[in-house]
């Protein structure tokens, strides 16, 4: 069954509603809209757009190849509004938004890793930090067209910033990052229909 909502006015805020996930929208049509969770904490819903700060070569073992060029790109996720049904890699069930501009570093060492630097999310929602990069590739034009896939994960830290290592081969990474999780402007009405709003 499929319902919808619409918001009354502008000094109500319409709530919708999904037993199933135990999660709900609050939305007036004005204003950026909200989720509340199982635990009746309140946040914005959606996530920003991350920004990678830095990446190091580093002699870390890892299965990533010296004079490789890497590209990489980060994602702010959740494990506290999970997904229906979760990826089939590391990256789980977690709610996800886009991901970041890419960044691109050449391989210095053999066996080695990448440690990515990326800002943490002051949303109470974010819990992870998603990292995907490229294959590795013999020119930084050929890594940063990409695809991109699921490498690696941090937690969202109570620090500034967060530090991701990535030394996974290129045989075992994960699915490709997905580009179309925008995160919902202001609007008027909402529909409620298989565990979805």
């Amino acid at each position: 069954m499929t319902t919808i909502y619409t918001g009354q006015n502008v000094a109500k805020d319409c709530i919708v509603g999904d037993r199933n996930i135990n999660r709900y929208a609050i939305f007036n049509g004005l204003n950026r809209p909200r989720v509340i969770d199982s635990g009746m904490t309140v946040s914005i819903l959606g996530y920003e757009v991350p920004v990678i700060t830095s990446i190091t070569s580093v002699v870390t073992a890892g299965s990533l190849e010296n004079g490789k060029w890497y590209s990489y790109k980060a994602v702010y996720a959740s494990a506290k509004h999970p997904r229906p049904v979760a990826v089939a890699d590391g990256s789980l069930n977690y709610t996800r938004g886009n991901p970041s501009a890419l960044f691109s570093r050449l391989s210095s060492f053999g066996n080695s890793s990448m440690s990515v630097v990326v800002p943490r999310n002051d949303n109470v929602s974010v819990t992870h930090i998603l990292l995907y990069r490229s294959l590795g590739a013999a020119t930084q034009a050929e890594a940063e067209v990409g695809p991109f896939y699921y490498v690696a994960q941090g937690s969202n830290p109570a620090t500034p910033t967060a530090t991701i290592v990535d030394g996974t081969a290129d045989t075992a990474i994960g699915m490709q990052v997905e580009t179309d999780n925008f995160y919902p402007q202001s609007w008027r009405y909402a529909v409620a229909a298989q565990s979805y709003i």
